[in-house]
């Protein structure tokens, strides 16, 4: 929550409980305008890995198809290349919700309109998880950091919305302490 504290400075004290028979100079109000919650959505991507990779060594032949020597009598050899492939499955959740509304300033004495800007914020939920079959060699380095990782279970709406109005609390009080209608 946003509390009096976060806020009162020397010549300024926020209430947030109107007290009886007291007179306020000015009225905050916060109006939620917007509440969206995206569906929960899972992308499923199939692609291959392919690398070529050395796979031992293959001795060079000379035109007899004996094996080639060097000018010391050693056995003269290449390294043997291979193609080696992983197929990956990469599924991808996500979720967002937007919260968003007005903070409006009014004349505590005459109820008139003083200040109003519109806040918005947007939680994002983003998950990877893959598995695959084939070479593990093949693997880029980012299939091998989501190989592993198993689908995880969606927020629920309600948590996203906290966290959503937990991020818009600090630019509400920014908005409230940089007004230039609140003297």
């Amino acid at each position: 929550s946003i509390g009096a504290a976060d806020l009162n400075s020397d010549w300024k004290a926020y209430y947030f409980n109107e007290q009886q028979g007291a007179q306020y100079d000015y009225r905050i109000a916060f109006n939620v305008r917007q509440v969206d919650i995206s569906p929960e959505r899972i992308h499923e991507r199939r692609y291959v890995d392919e690398k070529e990779i050395q796979d031992g060594w293959e001795y060079v032949l000379d035109a007899k198809g004996n094996v080639l020597k060097d000018s010391l009598g050693n056995d003269v050899k290449t390294p043997r290349k291979v193609f080696i492939r992983a197929s990956v499955v990469e599924v991808y959740q996500t979720k967002a919700a937007q919260l968003g509304g007005m903070v409006a300033i009014y004349n505590g004495y005459n109820d008139a309109l003083l200040d109003s800007r519109n806040l918005a914020t947007e939680i994002r939920f983003e998950h990877y998880a893959s598995t695959f079959t084939g070479d593990r060699r093949a693997l880029s380095e980012a299939s091998r950091k989501r190989i592993g990782n198993a689908p995880a279970p969606f927020p629920r709406d309600e948590d996203m919305l906290v966290q959503a109005a937990d991020r818009l609390k600090p630019n509400l009080r920014e908005e409230l302490r940089k007004s230039k209608a609140i003297f």
